[in-house]
């Protein structure tokens, strides 16, 4: 639950800071540069929001280790561990936990849970 809202927030920031994501992508790719940005935009924001719903989890996992592990490559590579900015380290951690949820799914506390293993909810949802 932590993770989506760590997540959504980070969206919600890349939203407000577009130019930011823009350079950290890089500028020496044109067009696709903006088309990259907003798609870690709407796969930290929506994604986020999923997951702490616990909608699709495992597919907005896999979409948001995507985008960590490209942050991980070609954004905090150059620092290092043990920087003073701590960015490849916070990312990593949070790579591996997005792979913890992509392994292990939702759980009992999720929309998921309860849209396949609910039987009255299911039937209410049909039935409207």
């Amino acid at each position: 639950m932590y993770l989506g809202v760590a997540l959504a927030i980070q969206g919600v920031y890349f939203v407000m800071n577009m130019t930011v994501v823009e350079n950290l992508v890089g500028g020496a790719i044109g067009q696709f540069q903006t088309l990259l940005a907003w798609y870690v935009l709407a796969v930290h924001t929506v994604g986020g929001i999923m997951l702490l719903l616990g909608l699709a989890t495992r597919l907005v996992a896999a979409l948001n280790m995507s985008v960590l592990f490209g942050a991980l490559l070609f954004v905090h590579s150059p620092e290092g561990l043990f920087s003073p900015g701590r960015g490849f380290e916070f990312s990593l951690f949070v790579l591996f936990a997005l792979g913890l949820v992509f392994w292990r799914g939702s759980g009992r506390l999720s929309f998921d849970y309860y849209l396949t293993h609910d039987k009255p909810l299911r039937e209410a949802l049909r039935e409207t």
